[in-house]
């Protein structure tokens, strides 16, 4: 009887149970959530933006208005700045087949609209398990691309 009056809501966990896909049960990230996307992201998704994860929202790329999601393959981070003009500013944004978040520029910018992905962010993925190394003088100095968007 307690069946047939239950709402199922499927949910998917990391090996540690924390949830990573809530789908459309809840519209605010968990706390897990913020901190896979921490480590996905490490701070504001936008193309050549350094901002940290502690300046960033979380932000639903399919808008959770328009039936987006509250999965991780559906979340970013964005700066409050990049966060609040990036759309009007003619960007879009999805998830890649590597599942990292990528950004299509306006036509304006590059009329074939590649692509891009923060610099930092694919190189936290694709070097997740490399060490930096020191410079000459012995400063770890990370480089990010800047981009006048």
């Amino acid at each position: 009887r307690i069946a047939d009056e239950a709402d199922i809501w499927p949910t998917i966990i990391n090996h540690h149970g924390v949830p990573l896909a809530l789908g459309r049960t809840r519209r605010l990230a968990t706390a897990g959530q913020t901190m896979a996307l921490i480590a996905r992201d490490a701070g504001c998704s936008f193309p050549g933006c350094t901002h940290p994860p502690q300046w960033c929202d979380r932000h639903h790329i399919v808008d959770w208005i328009l039936d987006g999601p509250t999965d991780l393959e559906n979340l970013t981070l964005l700066c409050r700045y990049h966060h609040t003009h990036f759309l009007h500013k003619g960007w879009s944004c999805r998830i890649n087949s590597d599942r990292l978040p990528e950004w299509i520029p306006p036509r304006w910018i590059d009329h074939d609209q590649q692509p891009h992905t923060n610099t930092r962010i694919r190189r936290l993925n694709t070097n997740a398990n490399c060490k930096t190394e020191a410079g000459d003088d012995g400063s770890k100095a990370l480089q990010h691309e800047h981009h006048a968007y």
